[in-house]
């Protein structure tokens, strides 16, 4: 987002010509909406909502932005385009370019190889602001609470204010000179209205059928920036002299002290909001709050007390600098937890604390130097085709070999004892497998599609004897569907599977993931699991599968009691509820996960070794309470197939004889399965709940 105030003063060239001047009230403003998204980024489980901080810079940005504009054109006549690019150039880019090369050489000293390296195209991106789109493309889920975060992933919002910044002087000279043409004041505003109503609309659409398109996308985003600008393009037509009678501070400081509290509202409250119905009304209250700070600025109202409190120097300073703790508060985040295992508090001294302090140097040796500078000011032209430049060829040139550094600390690579099986040697010691088809490592699509209440016949999977299966999970029970495919045709078996990605098969148990659809979306699985599916599908064995959650198994793992249950009382209800449906219950326990993805990991290391990880030496706690339960229910049975996933036992290689092992950090590939489902069904049928 762009975060840079206004600080030049227009003076009027006429006699009763509006003018704009910097309001330090606004800069306030920017200070609590930068720190609403460090909140939200540091994890609080209260600042679920801090993104919306995004959604005020848009408004303030369309708001500035359009003042600036309207400003030189009362002064002077016309908008100098090169001059306005240049100041866009010298206040973004020193401070950003900065940033990109600074956070790929730490990624490249911090991350393994592998994983840098999928950041190149991301950095690239965003040094072409066209990152929004490129995160798009790749359907990145910016709520997720994905292991691997980009460093760069916080420059999709800079990217949409860039492109409109692009445009929209064309727009609203061309607008102008419609305007005068037809002598129609107000045809500027008509134009702008239009527009933000089109990109409701997209985003209205969007938010139905496709939420990540609805945050990313430029045109379903940009009506926020441009309501900021209709906000002054109203204000400034109100301009005539007279300036709203001082009688209504009152009215105003109330309309600016409603917008703040319902924007900490919705940064503080979970509610089960969107994200676009979420934006939709922070815009709003954005509007209330910086049109109310404004007209109390216009009408010389600074002795009310939300101006005061804006103004004061804390608040003013820390909004100037804003944009530099947006740019560097998330990268340090990251990168923090790529190293450490750091919970929420550290994450906020980390990113709010470290990324501010950052941010003050930067302002002060190379923004502010770069941004008053006169000779640059004075060769506007050169401005933006340097900066231009400077982005490209970074971009092109100087990414991969940035993000291709060597690492600091070597990768950590298992090493076998002395008097490990030979067998176990001569397997780390195989050449990486670098050009395996990924595909192939996943299930085929239409045997792990969810089914819904509506259509319960497409639960489904094989239909066979009279011995009826139902496999319930998350994408673990997934996983397992092709091989249990294939035994239920062996075995002549009748398959059946409710399964939901990200989803515990524990009813009421929740994950602290910050996508609330994910939550909501397992919420309404569950209901329609147990209280109508399973007993139309009337199972003799219910299957039970779940990746780990455990607290030290993977950096995303922690269950969220506050969504509903703990992982023992959810475990006992489940199983309470299971056993009054189906005679025979087995519990698949979780996979041993690494911290690394060791299939990425092949396509850049030199052997199997490099990418091998050792299992957890003592069961997860989660493990013990599948087991304690199993022990004290005769008609329910726990298996652990560890031994499929890592057959050397102390070892868990990413491929064996050219096979690909891991799909990713928390599934094995279909291949592995489906060439050792004998043993699969082994396992299960010596729990005798087969028959």
């Amino acid at each position: 987002m762009q975060l840079s105030d206004v600080t030049t003063s227009h003076s009027a060239s006429g006699t009763n010509v509006p003018r704009w001047t910097h309001q330090p009230a606004l800069d306030g403003l920017r200070t609590v909406a930068v720190y609403l998204v460090v909140f939200f980024h540091a994890g609080f489980a209260w600042a679920k909502g801090g993104f919306v901080g995004v959604d005020v810079f848009f408004v303030l940005s369309g708001f500035l932005v359009t003042n600036t504009l309207l400003s030189e054109h009362s002064t002077a006549g016309s908008i100098r385009l090169r001059r306005f690019y240049a100041r866009r150039v010298r206040r973004l880019l020193p401070a950003s370019l900065a940033l990109i090369v600074l956070a790929c050489v730490a990624t490249a000293l911090v991350e393994p190889k592998y994983l840098a390296l999928t950041f190149v195209n991301d950095a690239r991106a965003s040094l072409l602001y066209v990152a929004n789109w490129k995160f798009l493309s790749a359907s990145t889920d910016y709520f997720a609470a994905d292991v691997h975060h980009s460093p760069f992933l916080h420059f999709w919002s800079l990217a949409i204010e860039e492109q409109f910044y692009f445009f929209f002087p064309v727009i609203f000279i061309f607008a102008h000179k419609v305007a005068e043409k037809w002598k129609k004041s107000n045809v500027v505003m008509w134009a702008v209205g239009g527009l933000l109503v089109a990109s409701l609309v997209s985003q209205l659409a969007s938010a139905s059928s496709n939420p990540v398109r609805a945050y990313y996308a430029t045109d379903a985003r940009v009506y926020q920036i441009l309501a900021g600008s209709l906000l002054a393009l109203v204000t400034w037509h109100r301009r005539d002299g007279r300036e709203t009678d001082g009688a209504n501070a009152t009215r105003l400081s109330l309309m600016s002290i409603v917008g703040l509290v319902v924007l900490v509202g919705l940064g503080v409250i979970d509610g089960g909001v969107s994200a676009s119905a979420r934006g939709i009304v922070a815009t709003a209250a954005a509007l209330a709050a910086i049109g109310g700070v404004d007209a109390l600025f216009r009408i010389g109202a600074r002795q009310s007390r939300v101006v005061r409190t804006f103004e004061l120097k804390p608040f003013t300073y820390l909004g100037r600098i804003s944009y530099g703790t947006y740019l560097w508060h998330w990268p340090l985040i990251v990168l923090a937890r790529a190293t450490w295992n750091i919970g929420t508090w550290t994450s906020l001294v980390i990113g709010g604390f470290g990324g501010t302090a950052v941010a003050a140097i930067s302002h002060a040796v190379l923004e502010q130097p770069v941004r008053t500078n006169k000779r640059l000011g004075s060769f506007p032209r050169a401005v933006v085709v340097g900066g231009l430049a400077t982005s490209v060829v970074v971009a092109v040139v100087a990414v991969r070999p940035l993000l291709d550094l060597p690492r600091a600390v070597g990768e950590k690579k298992f090493s076998a004892s002395s008097n490990a099986p030979e067998a176990l040697k001569t397997a780390l010691r195989a050449p990486a497998p670098n050009d395996f088809d990924f595909e192939l490592t996943k299930p085929p699509p239409q045997l792990v599609a969810p089914c819904t209440v509506n259509d319960i016949e497409a639960c489904y999977r094989r239909k066979g004897g009279k011995l009826r299966v139902t496999i319930i999970g998350d994408s673990n029970a997934e996983m397992l569907i092709p091989a249990l495919y294939e035994i239920a045709g062996d075995q002549n078996i009748t398959l059946s599977a409710l399964t939901r990605s990200g989803c515990p098969w524990q009813r009421g148990l929740m994950w602290g993931a910050h996508d609330q659809r994910l939550i909501d979306n397992c919420r309404i699985a569950h209901r329609d699991w147990y209280d109508t599916m399973l007993p139309a599908l009337k199972p003799d064995v219910v299957l039970l599968v779940n990746v780990t959650r455990d607290p030290g198994s993977r950096p995303d793992a922690f269950y969220d009691p506050d969504a509903g249950e703990t992982v023992q009382s959810a475990t006992t209800k489940t199983l309470d509820l299971l056993q009054t449906i189906a005679p025979r219950i087995v519990i698949v326990e979780p996979l041993p996960v690494p911290n690394f993805d060791p299939t990425q990991c092949l396509r850049t290391a030199k052997t199997v070794g490099d990418c091998t990880f050792a299992p957890n030496p003592d069961p997860f706690p989660t493990e013990r309470i599948y087991r304690g339960e199993a022990d004290r229910r005769p008609a329910v049975d726990d298996v652990d197939y560890d031994r499929i996933a890592c057959p050397f036992v102390t070892a868990c290689l990413p491929a064996i004889g050219g096979t690909v092992v891991f799909r990713d950090n928390y599934h094995l590939s279909n291949q592995w399965l489906m060439s050792h489902r004998e043993e699969l069904w082994e396992l299960l049928r010596k729990t005798g709940a087969f028959g």
